[in-house]
């Protein structure tokens, strides 16, 4: 005897998609995180002291805006594959617009100096005075080799949602790595969830590298063993 399935929860349903990351929700269930991972970069991974985006989307389940304030917590234990960062920034289009304006404005006030010492002193000498100043101008643009941002803080409209990817115009990134981040190791991050004066109890997640869709490719060695 054969009966109608209508109403009843349907297998598909109990399916886990098959997207990498982690999922956690705030304590509150203001904050839904979803598909949290730091991007995939190759078998080699990053190396210390490098940068690493991070891919996530952020849902707000509220029927008001809300502020996230994502943060690096250090790791606890002596787990050798959870690594701390110095910082988590918002780097990219929109906070590159407003930090480059300062980056020109330093490189022209050097460089006035530099046509200004050899006016005064038509003798060959400042030639030795205008050197130095060239030598110290490479110096200054050598200095800034951390990308640039600011902090990660997050508004979020009501029921909306925030999504970030490496090939998002703004990026959320971890900047300073503590040490190398490969496959199978992760960071831990926070979220602040503040809204209307209201702060929720902070929420921590380990967040692994994404696992790559597609496998690695096999060196030659390894494709002929298999091979009969």
């Amino acid at each position: 005897m054969t009966g109608c399935s209508a109403g009843q929860i349907a297998e598909t349903a109990l399916k886990q998609a098959s997207v990498s990351g982690v999922t956690a929700n705030s304590a509150d269930g203001k904050l839904a995180v979803r598909g949290l991972a730091v991007a995939y970069e190759g078998v080699e991974g990053y190396a210390a002291g490098a940068s690493a985006p991070v891919e996530v989307a952020l849902v707000n389940q509220t029927g008001n805006p809300i502020t996230v304030v994502v943060g690096v917590a250090a790791p606890e234990g002596a787990d050798p594959t959870v690594i701390a960062a110095r910082q988590i920034l918002l780097t990219g289009a929109s906070t590159g617009a407003s930090a480059s304006p300062g980056v020109p404005s330093a490189t022209p006030s050097s460089s006035p100096a530099a046509s200004g010492s050899p006016s005064p002193n038509a003798t060959g000498s400042p030639n030795a005075t205008g050197s130095p100043t060239v030598t110290g101008s490479p110096t200054a643009s050598a200095t800034p080799a951390a990308p640039t941002g600011q902090p990660a803080q997050i508004t979020i409209p009501a029921s909306g949602i925030v999504t970030f990817t490496p090939e998002s115009a703004q990026k959320l990134s971890l900047v300073g790595l503590a040490a190398a981040l490969r496959s199978g190791m992760a960071v831990t991050l926070t979220f602040q969830v503040t809204q209307g004066g209201e702060t929720s109890p902070l929420l921590t997640v380990k967040t692994p590298v994404a696992i790559p869709l597609t496998p690695a490719p096999r060196e030659a060695g390894e494709a002929e063993e298999h091979h009969e």
